[in-house]
């Protein structure tokens, strides 16, 4: 077996494996006490049998010798080089909303690291990003608090 085969094989392995812990932790959750009409195990189901038949059907493929085709093999293609630096950025405003959305607040935090991972994909108006970063957090915040009744953490913004 080629070394391509095995790193691709290695990787629909790994999709299987995580497809079967899906699925047999699903089977272990308790259902509610209470009666629903729709069991709360439906979604991780689904997502459990998708990714148990994507994981199957990309071993199938490999196995027929179709194997994808790595960055820079066609002649004459340029192989770029990693953007570290916009990576940790996307990494370091991750970072920042997981240390920041208890303290600040789901609003604030989450238009930080919209705003943050925007700057890591190079954008030119910083000021219309983060207009937007803020408006949709509002948004997302307003819609999940007072339609859903979902208690998101408002930290310094709790006048909303």
């Amino acid at each position: 077996m080629k070394n391509e085969v095995k790193s691709e094989f290695a990787f629909a392995s790994s999709l299987l494996l995580i497809s079967l812990l899906v699925l047999w932790d699903t089977n272990r959750a308790e259902d509610p006490a209470i009666t629903v009409s729709v069991s709360p195990k439906i979604f991780p189901y689904i997502v459990g049998c998708f990714l148990l038949l994507l994981s199957l059907a990309l071993m199938i493929q490999i196995l027929r010798g179709k194997i994808a085709t790595p960055e820079g093999e066609v002649e004459g293609a340029p192989i770029l080089r990693s953007d570290f630096r916009s990576f940790a950025m996307v990494i370091g405003s991750i970072i920042a909303f997981v240390l920041l959305v208890q303290r600040a607040g789901f609003v604030i935090s989450t238009a930080l690291t919209f705003f943050g991972i925007t700057l890591a994909f190079g954008v030119t108006s910083k000021l219309k990003s983060l207009g937007i970063a803020l408006a949709f957090s509002l948004i997302v915040y307003e819609s999940f608090t007072r339609f859903l009744n979902v208690d998101l953490p408002a930290g310094w913004l709790s006048f909303l």
